[in-house]
């Protein structure tokens, strides 16, 4: 709460400094004819708008905003995740699976309470994490589901659910598990991969932000998230969303 606190405040504070910074150089490119100084001023232009995007994503993770809950198709949600990420990636459809369980299967075919949208999100930096990590062998990457999984198997019901109205109340669980045949990532490495600001990658670095947003995510909608993974072998993450019950 410490850091979420310091993060916001100094997001407000960097917000006017970087506007100035990024207006005065956008004023200064309309009055020069010299195309080197014009060259300096539109990347002065471009990193402050870049500053400016770190400070917003900064502030979101500080002050993330409560999900807003609907019923969601999560089959139909992880179908569109994968189409999007073959088209995005340009993968071939054998390297990003969907593996769907037989209908007689307990729980059927699960619905969950959620905010689609932040459930995307947290699948998408899943998905792409599993990508980068396949990117040197082409190592394929499975999205797999199982429904009607018995709270006793989870890792424990959260008492905030008892508002809901009782058909809603979840007595079972659905399961993701995103699994990649990647680089894989040693102990220490999978120890730390939801932390804030974590990153292992020396080239092209993120902010480490990404997987530590999927984590919020899934806990504020009551769910819980791990990942499992060996070097050389491959990650597995999973994923434990209370499921919707019918009576």
């Amino acid at each position: 709460s410490m850091i979420a606190e310091m993060a916001s405040g100094a997001g407000h504070e960097l917000n006017g400094p970087l506007t100035v910074i990024s207006g005065r150089a956008q004023m200064l490119m309309e009055k020069v004819q010299d195309p080197e100084v014009r060259r300096s001023l539109e990347q002065i232009h471009t990193k402050a708008h870049e500053c400016a995007r770190i400070v917003t994503e900064l502030m979101d993770f500080a002050r993330p905003r409560p999900p807003s809950l609907a019923e969601t198709d999560l089959v139909t949600l992880l179908a569109e995740a994968r189409e999007d990420w073959l088209e995005r990636a340009e993968l071939p459809s054998w390297r990003l699976q969907l593996e769907v369980p037989p209908e007689a299967q307990p729980g059927g075919r699960p619905r969950i309470l959620a905010d689609r949208d932040q459930i995307r999100g947290a699948l998408d930096e899943i998905i792409r994490n599993a990508i980068e990590a396949t990117t040197e062998n082409t190592g394929t990457i499975t999205i797999r589901w199982r429904a009607g999984i018995s709270d006793t198997l989870a890792v424990g019901r959260d008492p905030a659910w008892g508002d809901l109205p009782a058909a809603r109340v979840p007595r079972l669980w659905t399961e993701i598990e995103i699994q990649d045949k990647g680089c894989g990532m040693d102990a220490a490495v999978a120890q730390r991969v939801f932390d804030p600001f974590f990153s292992h990658r020396t080239a092209g670095r993120g902010r480490g932000l990404g997987l530590a947003r999927a984590f919020r995510t899934i806990e504020a909608h009551r769910g819980r998230i791990w990942v499992v993974s060996q070097l050389q072998r491959g990650t597995t993450f999973h994923i434990m969303l209370p499921q919707i019950e019918r009576e």
